[in-house]
């Protein structure tokens, strides 16, 4: 298979017709001789047309105590999204 360069709008076109077929990722590029790679980095991609939040405040348990100022760690996502752990408070 030789690269081709896929525009926005042809990778959109893939991704919602694999969306209908019921197939797998794999199977369904073997069928169309897409690039799998290539296809499965065009599923990673954050969809465009989706507003993401850009805060997302998850409850927890009460048993577990208030929270620590400081994160114990911290990921940066794509996009600017970030994920803080903060460990409980023992009281």
């Amino acid at each position: 298979m030789t690269s081709t360069p896929y525009t926005a709008a042809d990778k959109e076109a893939w991704l919602e017709l694999h969306a209908d077929s019921g197939l797998s990722a794999a199977a369904f590029c073997r069928e169309h001789e897409l690039p799998y790679q290539a296809f499965l980095q065009w599923k990673s991609q954050p969809d465009p047309h989706v507003d993401l939040p850009e805060f997302i405040e998850i409850e927890t348990s009460a048993s577990m105590g208030s929270i620590t100022r400081q994160p114990i760690a911290e990921l940066t996502l794509a996009e600017g999204i970030t994920l803080r752990i903060f460990q409980p408070c023992h009281s």
